[in-house]
């Protein structure tokens, strides 16, 4: 699905550039069909015309969604490239996602999870954890710090954390401990926050 928020010219979309870029990279051939949003409730439903320099969208057929009673969130950990996650914030909102979970992965993403919320409070939602392939030798020192943060300002959840033998098993033991501080963390953080977090 791309993003189109014009109404078609006559039954033509003809896309932005961005918009251009992406349906290259996806190597559509003619009479490819695909999906157009208009960001307010239509969904086009579209066939590819390749011309020299662009491409050009057939519209076959459109439907209009009344505005839906529910809210679509989704979780996401931040990715060391920000173009990525800008890409994926842009067509979040594209599609309707209202709200945006960001999960802590260790010490240092959670300059850019504040940096976020900051940027928009309403859409990012900061999460506070230590991810099990992050626990290292100072996992301790790294909770301590990360407990700190959990009583300056308010988080969603206490995350992401679990277990994760995916990369290495190796550090079993250390990510079993790992965890039971962090459940620890998020009982007391329930006693004291009982209604903001049941919101």
């Amino acid at each position: 699905m791309i993003f189109h928020p014009e109404n078609p010219q006559g039954n033509t979309i003809i896309p932005n550039d961005e918009e251009q870029r992406h349906l290259r990279a996806l190597r559509m051939e003619e009479g490819t069909q695909i999906l157009v949003s208009n960001g307010s409730g239509t969904i086009f439903l579209c066939e590819a015309i390749i011309l020299k320099k662009e491409t050009h969208l057939n519209v076959i057929s459109s439907t209009f969604h009344e505005q839906r009673q529910a809210f679509l969130e989704i979780a996401i950990a931040p990715t060391k490239n920000n173009d990525r996650l800008e890409w994926f914030v842009e067509k979040a909102v594209e599609l309707g996602i209202e709200k945006i979970y960001l999960p802590n992965i260790d010490l240092e993403s959670v300059p850019q999870i504040h940096d976020l919320c900051a940027h928009d409070p309403e859409m990012f939602i900061p999460m506070m954890g230590l991810h099990p392939c992050d626990v290292g030798d100072d996992f301790e020192a790294q909770l301590q710090v990360m407990e700190n943060w959990l009583s300056k300002r308010p988080f969603a959840a206490v995350g992401e954390i679990g277990t994760d033998l995916y990369w290495d098993k190796t550090n079993l033991d250390r990510q079993l401990a790992a965890l039971e501080i962090q459940e620890v963390m998020l009982g007391q953080r329930m006693r004291a926050r009982p209604t903001e977090l049941s919101q």
